[in-house]
């Protein structure tokens, strides 16, 4: 999910990129997380929760970036075995402290 939207601000462009963080660089306007949420969905189309997306899910429109995209320039590692499930924990800026190295709870 993360590297579908990275792709996606990739493809938008920096100064477009930028007006869907109006306060700081962390927090996304409305759109932007409509947006965010959008291709989230899209993403979840191409695996097994698929059949748990509601009628508006399923409506989402796909996004698939295509081969003329730049490589993300923080791109999520692959699991190391495909055949077990692998689980991405999300959270936003109030769940680490920024080093990731647990310091300070």
């Amino acid at each position: 999910m993360s590297n579908i939207i990275a792709n996606a601000y990739e493809r938008s462009g920096q100064n477009a990129t930028n007006l869907l963080f109006p306060g700081d660089h962390t927090h996304v306007s409305p759109e932007g997380a409509a947006r965010n949420a959008a291709y989230v969905v899209s993403g979840l189309k191409e695996t097994a929760l698929r059949e748990m997306l509601s009628a508006t899910g399923m409506a989402t429109p796909d996004y698939h970036p295509g081969p003329e995209l730049p490589t993300p320039r923080y791109p999520m590692p692959l699991p190391l075995n495909s055949t077990l499930p692998t689980i991405f924990l999300i959270g936003d800026s109030t769940v680490r402290n920024g080093r990731a190295d647990g310091a300070n709870g």
